[in-house]
């Protein structure tokens, strides 16, 4: 434990390589005193969320920034960035990926059109090309709904009032949702605007996170869907069915159940019955 640090960074680690690489990167471009606290998990995995508390119980800093190993910063200076940001305190959590709504269905918080993004960050795709996106409100932070877990800080006094749901979520999807609709409720949640990094993974929507994501959205129903600004029926209906309809897809993708299939096509359909893309939605899903 450094007593000194002002930020505590937590990571679960299970890739020598990556931690090592995010490590000197973190080194070389925080600008401010900080302590590295890496929890490895490769033997007896547990789920992130117990892992993050117990980073919560070592960290010395007065901020904490909860770091998934595979990003890397391209900021300057970006620790006192952080910094500043947080002594604003109506902020809760910094990101730098997320969105300004969610629907109530088990989608991911990217089932959204991208001018509903707010982010500032390299993607690295698996073929190995990238892409960056930008999409940011003026000033120095953009207000969202949720955020993306590769990068979660806050003040730790704010972590100790909205611990990890370990009790919950067991496994490693679903974390970084449950904690920003526990935050929202007494803080803003922001993208950090002059805050950047790449970030090499695009995440895993697979199986696991396709049960863990309906499990939660069962028990979580009356906390969504959660917005910025105030929508009409009419614009939540269209985000929504836009968020079914790659829901849909992916249901396809992981070859589940025609039954399932049809349950969420009929929520669909039942938000606009008279939509010419649902043929088109119907036709996908089961060919």
């Amino acid at each position: 434990m450094n007593t000194d640090a002002v930020i505590s960074i937590v990571v679960c680690s299970v890739n020598q390589v990556l931690f090592e690489s995010f490590e000197k990167n973190v080194s070389e471009t925080i600008g401010c005193s900080y302590e590295m606290i890496r929890i490895e998990n490769n033997k007896n995995p547990r789920g992130i969320c117990e892992i993050y508390n117990e980073g919560l119980t070592k960290a010395a800093g007065t901020i904490i920034c909860y770091c998934h190993e595979d990003i890397l910063f391209e900021t300057q200076d970006w620790g006192n960035e952080l910094v500043t940001l947080l002594k604003v305190e109506e902020i809760g959590l910094i990101g730098v990926a997320g969105a300004v709504y969610k629907s109530k269905f088990p989608t991911s918080w990217v089932a959204v059109p991208s001018e509903y993004y707010r982010t500032n960050m390299k993607q690295m795709k698996a073929d190995g090309t990238s892409f960056y996106s930008k999409i940011l409100d003026e000033g120095s932070y953009s207000e969202v709904a949720v955020l993306d877990g590769c990068f979660v800080a806050g003040r730790k006094k704010v972590f100790l009032q909205h611990m990890w749901n370990q009790e919950l979520l067991k496994g490693f999807h679903l974390y970084d949702l449950d904690i920003c609709l526990k935050v929202r409720e007494n803080y803003k949640l922001v993208v950090a605007n002059n805050i950047s990094i790449t970030h090499f993974s695009e995440g895993n929507f697979g199986l696991d996170w396709l049960k863990a994501s309906e499990q939660y959205h069962q028990i979580n129903n009356g906390l969504l869907p959660v917005s910025v600004n105030k929508l009409s029926e009419n614009e939540v209906n269209k985000l929504d069915y836009f968020g079914l309809y790659a829901f849909i897809d992916k249901l396809k993708q992981l070859r589940q159940p025609e039954i399932k299939k049809i349950k969420y096509i009929i929520k669909a359909i039942l938000l606009f019955p008279f939509k010419r893309q649902n043929f088109m939605l119907i036709k996908n899903a089961f060919n």
